[in-house]
């Protein structure tokens, strides 16, 4: 007598597919169980187990959140499963962060270095250029200078 408005047979089988690492399975699993008991804690534990491992830190840590709370609320026991889960997840989205905001850091890095070598280069160049300029009006004034001498001398 299988009844497909029985919220137990999703969450069982959506930990099936947990084991398995078929997470959009698992997913749709669990949300068509909490359609159809919105209070069922295994439905937001392995709906945020399963968000843990598709990295989507927020929403893991706020179905694991709830079904703490609503274990506590029913007087479940689940031992330490559920605050572990959310201490992991906790855990992960600091480190993506982290990890992103170490990534920005290191590009914002690297381009302040680009320009900071590009501008050395400009400046080596008008550097350059103005020796170049200065070298030839010494020369014009030597030659002003030697026309000026043979001129005497003639």
């Amino acid at each position: 007598n299988r009844n497909p408005l029985v919220a137990v047979y999703y969450t069982n089988r959506a930990l099936c597919y947990l084991k398995m690492q078929q997470h959009d399975k698992a997913l749709a699993d669990c949300k068509r169980a909490l359609e159809l008991d919105g209070q069922s804690v295994k439905a937001h534990f392995f709906l945020g187990q399963c968000q843990m491992e598709m990295e989507n830190y927020d929403e893991a840590i706020a179905n694991l959140q709830r079904a703490y709370n609503l274990a506590k609320e029913q007087r479940l026991n689940f031992g330490d499963d559920i605050p572990s889960a959310l201490r992991i997840a906790k855990k992960k989205r600091w480190n993506s962060i982290e990890e992103r905001r170490i990534n920005q850091e290191n590009e914002l890095h690297s381009y302040l270095t680009r320009l900071i070598m590009a501008e050395k280069e400009r400046a080596e160049l008008a550097e350059c250029r103005k020796a170049q300029q200065e070298e030839s009006a010494d020369e014009s004034r030597s030659r002003v200078q030697l026309a000026s001498i043979e001129a005497k001398h003639v």
